[in-house]
């Protein structure tokens, strides 16, 4: 239908998961893909689907593969939404080991990115992360100082899942190099944005 009404350009949203996670460092142009689950089985075939219709009726393409991305709006048992809540009351946020290795985004910097390569003549598969590693436990202890108050954090109260690799981070020099974009917020100043996005939602109505 994007076709037959003149559409020229499509930008589809992929995920990191299409990616071997073996190889820890993601690279568009040197990771091989194969995909784990089921999700990221989906979201590679979606994308070859697209890249040969595209290819065939000459319509420009792209595929943003994302990486972890947190901020306002985020379903509550992921990990930045689970860990504030839980510290804003005052509990115990109970978490895994907190070892991995993964590149977190906020939203809005996503958000950029995505219309940034959407206005750029870049083609096939972009990476949309930080390009940094951050520990997950630094992200949960950030958090929490941020948050301050009266809550806890549980180290090894969920148990770690076996196939979760290491490290997984983005190469985005793709992303950085063929559309100018660049990060607009450190971790920092994301997580206390979500933070504030969820203070918000517990104050009471008037």
């Amino acid at each position: 239908a994007l076709a037959e009404a003149g559409c020229t350009r499509v930008v589809g949203a992929g995920t990191c998961a299409e990616y071997d996670w073996s190889h820890g460092f993601l690279s568009e142009d040197v990771t091989p893909l194969r995909p784990s689950t089921l999700y990221g089985t989906c979201k590679n075939a979606v994308r070859q689907i697209l890249e040969a219709f595209c290819g065939q009726i000459g319509m420009s393409f792209a595929w943003t593969r994302f990486f972890y991305l947190y901020g306002p709006g985020e379903a509550r048992e992921r990990l930045v939404p689970s860990v504030v809540r839980a510290l804003l009351d005052g509990e115990t946020a109970r978490c895994a080991s907190g070892r991995p290795i993964r590149d977190f985004l906020h939203i809005r910097d996503v958000a950029s990115a995505v219309w940034t390569i959407a206005r750029s003549p870049a083609t096939g598969a972009v990476n949309v992360g930080s390009g940094e590693p951050v520990r997950v436990r630094t992200i949960v202890e950030t958090i929490a100082r941020l948050v301050g108050g009266t809550g806890s954090i549980q180290w090894g109260a969920i148990a770690e899942d076996p196939e979760e690799p290491p490290l997984l981070v983005a190469d985005v020099r793709k992303l950085t190099s063929a559309t100018g974009w660049r990060q607009s917020l450190s971790l920092e100043d994301g997580l206390r944005d979500a933070i504030a996005w969820w203070q918000d939602r517990r104050r009471p109505t008037a």
